[in-house]
């Protein structure tokens, strides 16, 4: 099934809000339960965002490349699993230290890959069933 260039930024736009909310709410929980100073939260906020960004992109490219998730477990363990390999991904594009200290970045990613699920789950719309018409003879 192709999708349109349309559809693909419509894909874009839904995961980048899912995912971004879910980051953000993730990262102010995360500073609110510990003690962070502001800039090294910007930085881990800023972090997270590009991680949504590449996630979002995750999400057009399966669409490209499969097919649009269409079930709502579908497409909330896409948007799981989209976080978290665009959450990985760019904390070890950003520096291969990073990765060595990744235990700090990983409670607050997996809080955000959990939230991306759960909104992902209860926003989910089931599509409207598509009725045939036939043509008279």
């Amino acid at each position: 099934m192709k999708i349109t260039l349309k559809q693909a930024v419509g894909i874009f736009a839904r995961t980048f809000a899912a995912l971004a909310g879910a980051v953000l709410l993730a990262a102010q929980g995360w500073s609110w339960a510990t003690s962070s100073s502001v800039k090294a939260n910007a930085y881990l906020i800023g972090l997270m965002l590009l991680g949504v960004a590449v996630a979002s992109l995750l999400a057009v490219a399966a669409a490209l490349i499969a097919a649009p998730a269409t079930s709502r477990f579908g497409l909330s363990v896409r948007a799981f699993l989209e976080k978290l390999l665009a959450g990985v991904g760019v904390v070890a594009f950003n520096s291969a230290a990073d990765v060595v200290a990744f235990g700090k970045l990983l409670p607050p990613l997996l809080i955000a890959c959990a939230l991306a699920f759960g909104v992902t789950w209860l926003t989910y719309v089931a599509p409207s069933p598509v009725t045939k018409t036939i043509a008279p003879e």
